[in-house]
């Protein structure tokens, strides 16, 4: 009876196992470090994009793959002029003033993904950066272009 009743534990314990590993091949995704850019997230975080289908998703965030515009690799230090100059010229000169201070500064030199989105007409850009960022932006770039939406609409700049 106790041979029994210990088997019938190590079994429950491998069923548990196994739907937990099942859960996490699932649910794993491209961890990155969120920059910001998002209007209702702030960072910087640590955040795993995962593909859901038709839409990708970190943190709360769900973004559907036909509103992503643009997604391509860029130098941190254009990004973090841009995001220092637009902060700056928007406090001064109002949302003009931010379209003209993104275009002035310097920062360091590692790289970031810069993607753009669509939100309510408003276009929308996130930053992304990661230690091993050159080997996880194709990854990235193929899990945007997966799903049956991202094959529905036409090709756009930086998905090919």
């Amino acid at each position: 009876m106790e041979i029994l009743f210990i088997l019938l534990i190590i079994f429950s314990c491998f069923c548990i196992y196994k739907a937990i590993t099942q859960h996490q091949k699932e649910r794993t995704g491209i961890v990155f470090v969120y920059l910001g850019g998002h209007p209702s997230l702030k960072g910087p975080k640590r955040v795993t994009i995962q593909d859901m289908g038709d839409y990708l998703s970190f943190q709360d965030i769900s973004l559907s793959k036909k509103d992503i515009l643009e997604t391509k690799l860029v130098p941190r230090s254009s990004v973090g002029s841009a995001l220092a100059g637009a902060a700056v010229g928007g406090l001064l000169l109002g949302p003009i003033g931010a379209l003209a201070g993104a275009a002035v500064g310097s920062s360091s030199s590692a790289n970031v993904i810069q993607l753009t989105f669509l939100n309510s007409d408003i276009a929308y850009d996130l930053f992304f950066t990661d230690t091993d960022i050159i080997n996880k932006y194709p990854q990235l770039k193929q899990i945007i272009g997966s799903g049956a939406s991202a094959q529905n609409h036409p090709a756009q700049p930086g998905l090919s």
